[in-house]
């Protein structure tokens, strides 16, 4: 594993709570590409269940677009990745798009100028937009670890105080 990788902390933590709830070792891949996955089915793999398929599709998306033809724009020969792939006897996945895509949904485009470099742009995450979803993880995560009511609320409080404190008060002087 490679020791400069974002996920390797996650991933170690993980593989060792594992370990230890069910004494089996943890093999694990990070940014793992399995063959046998494909992004794209089959048009033969989903005839039985076209019909039904069709009907979820469209309501998905309103009926502006029509399923064949969005499988046809997809590369046919991708595989799905993951982030983290727990092997057997785990067999498992986690993804972590759900931070990236909300703060990413949550950032704005700033410019400033300094004497020394110019003009300069750059992105500025909202973090306090994306309080629920570390909420959410944090809650998890309190559960997985036997913490208290009090500490969870301690953490989230933390959270509201420390982290989005710089924020909030910006917000109060507006």
């Amino acid at each position: 594993m490679e020791s400069g990788n974002k996920l390797a902390p996650i991933t170690l933590q993980l593989s060792q709570i594992l370990e230890k709830k069910f004494n089996r070792k943890a093999n694990f891949s990070i940014e793992y590409s399995p063959n046998w996955l494909s992004s794209v089915p089959k048009m033969k793999e989903l005839a039985k269940y076209l019909t039904i398929i069709r009907q979820v599709y469209s309501s998905l998306v309103d009926s502006k677009y029509i399923l064949e033809k969005q499988i046809e724009l997809v590369k046919r020969n991708e595989t799905q990745d993951f982030d983290i792939w727990f092997h057997e006897p785990y067999s498992f996945a986690l993804e972590f798009d759900e931070f990236g895509e909300d703060f990413e949904k949550n950032k704005f485009r700033k410019q400033a100028y300094y004497k020394s470099t110019g003009k300069i742009e750059y992105d500025e995450y909202c973090t306090k937009k994306s309080k629920p979803i570390t909420d959410e993880t944090d809650t998890v995560l309190a559960e997985h670890y036997g913490f208290t009511e009090e500490k969870l609320d301690f953490i989230i409080s933390y959270d509201i105080k420390h982290r989005l404190g710089k924020e909030l008060e910006a917000e109060d002087e507006q």
